[in-house]
């Protein structure tokens, strides 16, 4: 805990219910750490949350649908002396239509995505 708040980690947080997870928690009292693709919308999201509320943020501009990027996004956080209190697993994305029409690498960005990494980042937050 940084200034006796507990952080709480959101993934997927430049848009929808990433916003509104945020929002909900700063107005609890947690820091925040944001992580998505789209820095710039969360630089924004941070810049708003600290005005409204006595709160931190750090925003780390990630691509989670890559191999290993749980266990590098702990350490970025370890180095920085941030433990997550709070894990909200909001990143992920659907394909659509007729699944033998989708194209093979998409599919598969999707379960890295919506699985795979939702699991690492599950279990190397749970540790701590």
């Amino acid at each position: 805990m940084k200034n006796g708040k507990p952080w709480a980690l959101i993934t997927g947080a430049s848009s929808g219910l990433g916003v509104d997870f945020a929002h909900e928690l700063a107005v609890d009292g947690h820091n925040l750490v944001l992580v998505a693709r789209r820095e710039d919308r969360m630089r924004e999201l941070a810049a708003e949350l600290e005005a409204n509320h006595p709160i931190q943020t750090k925003v780390i501009a990630l691509d989670l649908s890559l191999t290993g990027i749980g266990t590098e996004l702990k350490q970025v956080l370890d180095n920085n002396d941030i433990a997550i209190d709070v894990l909200i697993n909001n990143a992920g994305f659907g394909v659509f239509g007729e699944f033998i029409k989708q194209p093979l690498a998409k599919t598969l960005n999707m379960v890295q995505l919506n699985v795979t990494s939702l699991t690492e980042l599950t279990q190397v937050f749970a540790v701590d």
